[in-house]
């Protein structure tokens, strides 16, 4: 079968999500302790991280779930093609300038404004507006932008040339609420079955560990650069929060979105999310033996499974080899086979390569709308 082409997985017109993830060439421990040589790298998942958010300012793309490992990363992004068509020539070009500096002198994600002479060589180019106004709500743009970055840094620390890469960067496209869920929760464990961290909150390089920490100490400050998890206000009786790009003190007027509109990520309250990953990572070990359920993550994930019409021990299954499970697009088998019938194809997925379960009972109450 051939190769999708990432125009086929990627629409470039409508607000999705993807899982973006990609390895360091020859799987080397390049972003931690390398054991082969002894060395730790470990500094290098700093730079990931604060290349990663300085991006985010500018890029009109929500960043719903990181895990920066030793060898690999995990992304959950969402384009925002709403945001950038509310921003003027003016603003996109700033933006664009900020992402990509003019000047060879001035070092990538200073923050340094564009001068006057530097925007208005970018206005006048026929077409060049519109070329970047499609780039900033690209997936692909960041993670070339963060690639890039990364591999020129670090190639140029250890005295090297050639890839950091071991090759362009996949992407999944989640379909539904149940794939998002899965997706999110797949990232958030990875430190857990990595064995690099034994807990939630104890992987300083992950979006859930981040999440967790901020609620925990008051003196960290909120990570307003995550998407909120919750869809809505109305979900957990809280102010959905808008995704805090740059502080007016840190970005030129020009590039400011007014009319951003704060979006989540699920139809479930924080809480709710952290009690299903405490179930899922209480169940089936890394060694194979079974651990001793908790019963109230058990009992709230049931809750959320239920209104989602998943069955849990599927559920469990597909979050655990999420990556095994699914090519370029995962959800159920119905948003696949729409999915399908989009790409102008029979099927996305091998035979017995299925979509999230359904639950194998009705359940009490409604599903809820994805």
């Amino acid at each position: 079968m051939a190769r999708p082409l990432r125009r086929d997985v990627f629409d470039s017109d409508t607000i999705g999500v993807y899982h973006c993830f990609n390895r360091i060439v020859r799987r080397s421990f390049l972003c931690g302790f390398d054991p082969l040589t002894q060395k730790d790298y470990g500094h290098r998942r700093d730079w990931f991280y604060q290349r990663l958010r300085y991006l985010t300012r500018f890029f009109a793309i929500d960043v719903l779930a990181y895990a920066i490992m030793s060898n690999h990363y995990h992304l959950v992004l969402r384009n925002r093609p709403d945001q950038v068509a509310t921003m003027d020539d003016r603003q996109v070009v700033t933006a664009w300038l900020m992402i990509c500096p003019k000047s060879q002198k001035q070092p990538h994600g200073t923050g340094r404004p564009p001068t006057e002479p530097e925007i208005q060589v970018e206005l006048s180019a026929p077409n060049r507006v519109a070329d970047l106004r499609a780039r900033l709500s690209d997936p692909s743009w960041l993670i070339r932008q963060l690639s890039q970055y990364m591999g020129i840094r670090c190639n140029a620390e250890d005295n090297e040339i050639g890839h950091f890469w071991q090759s362009r960067y996949g992407m999944t496209r989640l379909l539904d609420e149940a794939a998002v869920l899965a997706c999110l929760a797949y990232v958030d464990l990875n430190p857990l079955r990595a064995h690099a961290a034994t807990s939630l909150e104890g992987y300083p390089h992950g979006s859930i560990g981040e999440r967790l920490r901020t609620l925990e100490d008051e003196a960290i400050e909120a990570s307003r650069w995550l998407a909120p998890i919750a869809l809505a206000a109305e979900t957990d009786g809280q102010p959905a929060q808008a995704v805090d790009r740059m502080t007016r003190e840190e970005i030129p007027a020009a590039v400011q979105v007014q009319s951003a509109q704060p979006r989540g990520c699920l139809s479930i309250t924080f809480q709710q999310y952290v009690e299903l990953l405490r179930w899922l990572s209480s169940g089936e070990s890394s060694s194979g033996h079974k651990q001793s359920p908790i019963p109230g993550p058990e009992r709230e994930a049931n809750s959320v499974l239920q209104r989602l019409s998943l069955d849990p021990e599927a559920f469990s299954d597909s979050v655990h080899h999420f990556r095994s499970r699914f090519g370029t697009a995962a959800g159920s088998e119905a948003s696949l086979r729409e999915e399908a019938r989009r790409r102008g194809r029979r099927h996305l997925h091998a035979p017995g390569r299925g979509g999230l379960s359904p639950r194998a009972r009705q359940p009490a109450c409604q599903p809820a709308a994805s």
